[in-house]
Order: C-alpha cells, then sequence, then structure tokens
C-alpha cells in the first residue's frame, strides 16, 4: 500500500499541519500473548475510525503471525535474529526506512528491547515524529539483581527524556515509574482493555467435568507467569475436586513444568478460539511473580470468569478480592495451595459476574481506545503528555455523568 509522502514529519513540538487524521507507527518485537492482544485492538480500531492508512506496524517476521490487521493496514516485517545486536540494528533501519517512507505524526514503541532501539537514533533526529512509549510492565520492576535494575531504570529514564509521553498500562507501573525518577509531565495512565471478536470456537471440544473445580492457566512457561508453583500445588491437591487445564508453551527461557494427574496441557491455542473455554471454567488461575497488567484476568473477567491471582504487580488493582476473585499471597508458601482447596463452585459464578460487570465499566477495548485517541489528537495538535491526561480526565468525567443519569458505571479505575 502507498502512502502519501508530502506529508510532514513533526518536529520536537508535534504540532499538526494537517486537518488529515494522526497517522500512528506501532513499533514492536516479541509479541506472543499480551502485546498482540493490545495491538490486535488498536490496530482495528484506527482503522475502522480514521481508515487503514492511518496506522501502521512494524513488527519481526517471526511474530506476524501473532497479530491480525485489518485490510489496508501497512506491515512492516523485519528479520529477528533474537535479542542481539544484530537484530537491534534491523529493528534501527527498520524504524528508520519506516518513518521515511509511512511520515508517521506519531511513534508508539512497545516494549523494552524496541523501546531502546527505536528511541536511541530518535535522539539524534533534528526532526523526528512525536514518540509515544509503553513498557508493557518495566524491566526494573522484574524479579533480578539489584544492581540491574538499577542499570535498566536509568537507561529508561534517560531515553524518557527523548519521549513525548510514556504510556502506563497499571497504577502499579505508573507509580513505579515515577519512583524511579521519571518526569511526571510525560506519564500517563492509559490501563489495557480487551474485547473478543471473531470467536471461532465454543470450547466444546476440551470436556469439563462439572462435579470437579475446573480451573484454566493461560499464559507462557516462564519464571513470571509463575506456572511451576501452579504445577506444585495441584501436585499437593491431588485428592481434592479440581481439575487444572493449560494452555501456552516454554517461551523466553521457560521454567520446569511437571504435570500431575489432575493437570491436562492443551498447547498454545490463537486467541479467538479461547473465549468459549475460558468462559466455561470456574476460574482462571494467575500465580504470576510480577505483572506488568495481566492481560489474561480482563479476558477472564470479560467472559464471566473468576480469577485467582498472586497479590504482585498490578493484578490487586484488576481483581478485587472476594467480588471478583480471589487474591492470594505469593510469599506465603501455603497460599495458593489454601485457596484453591477451598473453592466452592456457586461462589466463583458470583465472582465471575461481578467480574463481567467490573470489565464492561473499566477494561473494555473501547474505553482504552478511546483514551489513546485523546492522547495521539492532544498531541498531534502540540499539546504535551500533562494536557493530554488533563483532556482524558475531563472526558471521564463527562462518561461519568452520563453514565450516572443512565444508571450505569464508568470512568477511571478505582482499586
Amino acid at each position: 500500500m502507498k502512502h502519501e509522502t508530502s506529508r510532514p514529519v513533526h518536529g520536537r513540538s508535534g504540532t499538526s499541519a494537517s486537518a488529515s487524521p494522526v497517522r500512528v507507527l506501532h513499533v514492536a518485537e516479541y509479541i506472543k500473548g499480551g502485546i498482540a492482544t493490545y495491538l490486535d485492538a488498536v490496530l482495528a480500531h484506527r482503522a475502522a475510525t480514521s481508515g487503514p492508512e492511518s496506522v501502521a506496524l512494524i513488527v519481526p517476521d517471526a511474530e506476524l503471525d501473532q497479530v491480525h490487521p485489518p485490510k489496508g493496514v501497512r506491515v512492516e516485517t523485519y528479520r529477528y535474529g533474537g535479542r542481539g545486536p544484530i537484530s537491534l540494528f534491523r529493528l534501527m533501519w527498520s524504524l528508520r526506512k519506516g518513518i521515511r517512507e509511512i511520515r508517521p505524526d506519531i511513534v508508539h514503541i512497545h516494549s523494552s528491547f524496541p523501546g531502546f532501539a527505536g528511541r536511541l537514533p530518535m535522539m539524534l533526529m533534528g526532526r523526528r515524529p512525536i514518540c509515544i512509549y509503553c513498557a508493557h510492565g518495566w524491566s526494573f520492576e522484574m524479579e533480578m539483581a539489584s544492581w540491574r535494575r538499577a542499570v535498566f531504570a536509568f537507561v529508561e529514564r534517560l531515553l524518557s527524556r527523548t519521549t513525548d509521553a510514556i504510556v502506563n498500562i497499571s497504577m502499579s507501573d505508573h507509580r513505579a515509574s515515577l519512583d524511579s525518577g521519571f518526569d511526571e509531565s510525560r506519564c500517563v495512565y492509559i490501563p489495557n482493555g480487551v474485547d473478543f471478536v471473531d470467536a471461532d470456537d465454543s470450547g466444546d471440544d476440551v470436556p469439563l467435568d462439572d462435579e470437579v473445580v475446573n480451573l484454566l492457566f493461560v499464559g507462557r512457561f516462564d519464571r513470571q507467569k509463575g506456572i511451576d508453583l501452579l504445577m506444585d500445588a495441584m501436585a499437593n491437591l491431588n485428592d481434592e475436586p479440581l481439575y487444572l487445564y493449560v494452555v501456552g508453551e516454554a517461551v523466553l527461557g521457560g521454567a520446569e513444568v511437571v504435570p500431575s494427574a489432575n493437570v491436562e496441557f492443551l498447547g498454545w491455542r490463537p486467541r479467538n478460539t479461547l473465549q468459549g473455554l475460558f468462559a466455561r471454567a470456574d476460574a482462571v488461575v494467575m500465580p504470576s511473580r510480577w505483572e506488568g497488567f495481566g492481560m489474561v484476568a480482563i479476558e477472564a473477567m470479560c467472559c464471566g470468569t473468576a480469577v485467582i491471582a498472586s497479590n504482585r504487580g498490578a493484578l490487586p488493582e484488576l481483581v478485587r478480592d472476594g467480588e471478583t476473585g480471589l487474591i492470594f499471597d505469593l510469599d506465603d508458601q501455603d497460599g495458593l495451595v489454601g485457596t484453591l482447596k477451598g473453592l466452592d463452585k456457586a461462589a466463583l459464578r458470583r465472582m465471575g459476574r461481578a467480574g463481567r460487570e467490573r470489565y464492561l465499566s473499566f477494561f473494555t477495548a473501547k474505553v482504552m481506545n478511546e483514551r489513546l485517541d485523546v492522547l495521539y489528537g492532544a498531541l498531534a495538535d502540540g499539546r504535551d503528555a500533562a494536557q493530554a491526561r488533563d483532556a482524558i480526565a475531563r472526558m471521564e468525567t463527562r462518561a461519568n455523568k452520563d453514565d450516572r443519569k443512565d444508571g450505569s458505571e464508568s470512568g477511571a479505575i478505582v482499586s
């Protein structure tokens, strides 16, 4: 697809010289899982509301099958060889080429690796597009040596100086950025949102036993997601009326997974085949060691399913303990086992219904995209991130007033 080349590339002010729709170029690297879900929602919305020429994507060739851009959306790929200097250079080159050919108003960069590869060369540009960065979970909040966390925080803080807006996807991430010395005027809190569209599977291919509590885990088999903790817990609960279905596979290093008789592995499944399985499960379990957001939690809530989650990262923001699910203390060796042991199907159904209502109020893709649209428009009009944040707050205030008139609830998230 060809793009007009007469469109000006914005300088640091981000002012817009055209009344045409704001053109956004998304840049990503490893996206399997939550980031792919995020990109699908954003690309579909921009294409539907502003036209497919208003949005484009740069992604590794190996990750192309993880996203489903609408027809007409331009997608550029680069050859990916892991997180090394060669891939770093290829990503830099692809971004430079994309800026030159697509001439975006805004470059929206996703996650740490492209955040480094994309923003570093942009620091050297005399004229550049507006730059938005979303870490999708800060690297310096991961489980690692303190000196490494300090180095990551320093690099992120340095690169933030060439970033017009930093999107924090959870209040946990937002607080972490401010605690690490980021300029608050650049930081905007826009929580993730999802919806299930074009779902083509009811989940009926997985027979569930109505006499037991059916649990579901969806995610990578790595240390972050805590699959090893869940396997250990299930091994200690063989005599309980519990059965766990696991959707996922080992990626990014992997964690040791030792199954027991009450666990069944279903492999990695496309997202559009999961809605039925989410809806039929009694609860989704998320024993994460750290979590910038936790997209699976709101996918479960979307389907009316209770969530059992650790007390790490953003998960306690998403799941209201005892209302939409259960929160357990990850530092308590018996916390997960004790929580699973006492589950009641009727109580889980009530929590699932409450979770569905919470999802509709706060975590739909529509709500997320409305906030992103305000951010894009404000920056393209020459306003800064702080002014965009104020504009989002005013929009939510108006939405709250309208919803109160209708007897419904919406707006900013309340933990």
